[in-house]
């Protein structure tokens, strides 16, 4: 877990292309699902946000490996844990919103009922759907996020339009 734990380091601390660096170390030796998840989800926040990439001082060279990488990423994790639901929401999410592919209440469920693994993280998703029968997970998700703030937590946290502080 060296590797990882210094890549979610590097993640809290805002230094995401050395993340990036350890991330892709971290799954050559370590494989554990938030590695994948975190990595997939930096490439796609640097193939799919200028803004995030500008803010962070990211260079053109990330854009062509993040893009490539994020859904590669994602179909390795989906084999590799198939009983966590985060690798096929996170598919599922990033298509929806960067290609317009439509992601429903029901393909959401459906994900977590076949899951055992990784089910809190995609009820962001179903609050934003339906904030009233769908709020009990939504304070443990951003006490989560407060505890972790990597990339992907600021990410729900900036959707879910709650300041870390």
């Amino acid at each position: 877990m060296k590797y990882f734990n210094q890549a979610l380091q590097k993640d809290i601390n805002q230094e995401y292309v050395n993340a990036i660096e350890l991330y892709e170390e971290s799954i050559k030796r370590e494989e554990t699902i938030d590695a994948f998840i975190n990595l997939a989800f930096l490439y796609w926040q640097v193939s799919s946000e200028f803004a995030f990439r500008d803010q962070y001082g990211i260079s053109d060279k990330w854009l062509s490996i993040g893009s490539d990488r994020y859904n590669l990423l994602l179909n390795q994790s989906i084999i590799l844990f198939s009983k966590n639901a985060e690798p096929i929401f996170w598919k599922k999410y990033f298509d929806h919103i960067s290609l317009g592919e439509e992601l429903t209440e029901n393909d959401v469920l459906n994900i977590l009922k076949k899951c055992e693994d990784g089910l809190l993280v995609p009820c962001f998703f179903l609050y934003l759907l339906n904030p009233r029968k769908y709020n009990h997970q939504i304070d443990e998700i951003i006490a989560k996020a407060k505890e972790k703030p990597t990339s992907k937590y600021l990410y729900i946290l900036s959707v879910l339009q709650v300041p870390l502080t």
